[in-house]
């Protein structure tokens, strides 16, 4: 499916200081690919971009208008982001149609899990992600699969994946994704002994008093 967004893509000059100037300005530096027309440096606004990315935009074709004032359909090819503010430093646009057929990577989102833990079982994951291929227009948001009742020692491949008529997975088919075995919950607080509760008793006054006595009796018998 197309997101519902159209990014406003506009034209920038090549050189660093153009792009510090851009991104000093909240734009994102990037570069437009097309199919037959050479790459064209562009620059977007980051909280459109920003949104497009939480909607999808790597997986999916959004509207994207070029400088030259072309509506096309785009994917988010490639981010990069700052390590220290985690904001988008420069991005890559892919022109896609409609019918054409992409690769995207997509995260494996595993559903069940507190399932599986309440039986003292837990997935080992292997494969967090995999590249999808089909129609722009057809390719999921992720590959999910369902856990919650899979068995001690279960193993799911990349074959078993699910997926619509005509997306396929470019990953090999025998490669596991996830296996079930037992959780580490159980084992992560070790046990410690203790010794049983025992009130300490202090003698009380009459106590002290009668051992008082006792002594002056044994005084007494001794004389």
């Amino acid at each position: 499916m197309g997101l519902n967004l159209v990014l406003e893509l506009e034209s920038r000059s090549p050189g660093h200081s153009h792009v510090t100037r851009a991104r000093q300005s909240g734009k994102v530096p990037g570069v437009f690919y097309g199919h037959q027309d050479g790459p064209v440096l562009v620059q977007v606004s980051q909280g459109a971009l920003l949104a497009a990315l939480d909607q999808g935009a790597e997986h999916h074709p959004t509207g994207a208008r070029r400088p030259d004032g072309t509506n096309l359909l785009a994917i988010v090819k490639e981010v990069q982001w700052d390590p220290v503010t985690h904001k988008p430093v420069h991005v890559d646009f892919m022109l896609v149609t409609q019918d054409e057929k992409v690769t995207v990577t997509v995260p494996v989102v595993l559903h069940g899990e507190n399932d599986l833990l309440r039986r003292g079982l837990a997935p080992h994951i292997q494969i967090h992600q995999v590249n999808v291929h089909g129609p722009a227009l057809a390719l999921p948001d992720a590959v999910e699969v369902e856990a919650g009742n899979l068995q001690l020692g279960d193993t799911v491949l990349v074959g078993d994946l699910k997926l619509a008529p005509g997306v396929s997975i470019s990953e090999n088919a025998s490669h596991v994704v996830f296996s079930v075995a037992r959780s580490h919950r159980m084992h992560d607080e070790p046990e410690t002994a203790t010794k049983p509760w025992a009130p300490v008793v202090s003698p009380g006054p009459q106590d002290a008093v009668s051992t008082l006595a006792g002594t002056g009796n044994s005084g007494n018998n001794n004389t």
